[in-house]
């Protein structure tokens, strides 16, 4: 897995081509919306954080796609890495019954990759990797390819060429500051908190943490989190340790905000802060730096705890079960 981790950043390119190689269907695109669960979600998020308010973006985590939705000018993505996602799978067949909404599909295989071939729909397949969730980095490329086609954010090459040769600079200090976070963790539930642009980085780590370190872990956003969250801290009944991912794009209300609340709950409740300042010069170097600090700092926390970060047990024991009907 650290292998994985340490040269994911080279996903980005190989899926940007793979998301330029197969056309979209034709069509004046204002809206795009992504079908998608665990880690397809978080490719589609961390797109829709990259684009901001500049596209109209949606995406369902969910069996069914609200018909609001589905509007004149609408692409809508199936994105899953196994193909075999049943809530992606539903979605999908909802908005082919419409014969209205031009579709795309993207997986490495599986029944997505059959329903593509039966109906026509253009397929991009993910490249084959041992460990799905560490293979974000392909899913932002194809996503980001599928998303020049739509004619709603410009070429992308040279951005993500920067962003590669960011990474690449870089991994080993990335690798060495994330060991420092995971020691920072130990033996605390993590809290990751953000500003509402940067929510889907936040939930980010919060995924990583449970997948690969197998802990309880919660995220938030600036500043709903100062109209209620804060307060559940005034009785603890665990020993949570939060942290906060700073950006320089963050308005400074949201940083005096941030500034306020540490202060607050380390008088008030005695609760431990770690501050992680996101390093990047482009918002995608930001993006890219928060997965793979995600990745590397969930790793080391399960090497702290002895559990192997591979395997997803009870999520395995879960699709067995809920397949059998038990």
């Amino acid at each position: 897995m650290l292998h994985a981790i340490r040269t994911s950043h080279h996903q980005l390119q190989e899926g940007l081509l793979i998301g330029r190689a197969t056309k979209i269907p034709e069509g004046e695109f204002r809206h795009v919306v992504f079908a998608g669960m665990g880690g397809s979600s978080i490719a589609a998020s961390l797109i829709k954080e990259y684009v901001r308010e500049e596209v109209s973006i949606d995406i369902i985590q969910d069996y069914e796609v609200p018909n609001g939705m589905l509007t004149d000018g609408t692409l809508f993505v199936a994105f899953s890495y196994s193909g075999n996602t049943e809530e992606t799978i539903r979605a999908l067949q909802q908005v082919h019954l419409l014969q209205r909404i031009p579709i795309v599909v993207v997986a490495h295989g599986g029944e997505l990759e059959q329903i593509a071939k039966d109906c026509s729909f253009p397929f991009y397949r993910l490249p084959q990797t041992e460990h799905p969730r560490c293979g974000i980095g392909s899913g932002l490329g194809v996503l980001l390819g599928i998303m020049e086609q739509t004619g709603l954010i410009p070429d992308q090459e040279s951005i993500v060429a920067n962003t590669v040769l960011f990474m690449e600079n870089s991994i080993k200090g990335f690798e060495e500051e994330a060991k420092l976070l995971a020691k920072k963790l130990e033996n605390r539930v993590p809290i990751f908190y953000a500003s509402t642009q940067m929510q889907a980085q936040a939930r980010l780590f919060k995924i990583h943490m449970n997948e690969n370190a197998k802990v309880q872990s919660f995220y938030g956003a600036f500043p709903e989190v100062n109209h209620n969250e804060m307060v559940g801290y005034t009785k603890m009944i665990m020993k949570p340790v939060i942290v906060y991912l700073r950006s320089k794009y963050d308005i400074a209300r949201i940083q005096e905000r941030m500034d306020v609340m540490r202060e607050l709950l380390t008088e008030e409740c005695d609760i431990p802060f770690v501050e992680l300042h996101v390093e990047g010069n482009s918002w995608l170097e930001e993006i890219y730096y928060t997965l793979v600090q995600a990745y590397f700092s969930s790793y080391y926390l399960a090497e702290h705890y002895g559990v192997d970060p591979k395997p997803l047990k009870l999520v395995d024991t879960f699709k067995t079960r809920l397949k059998s009907g038990k």
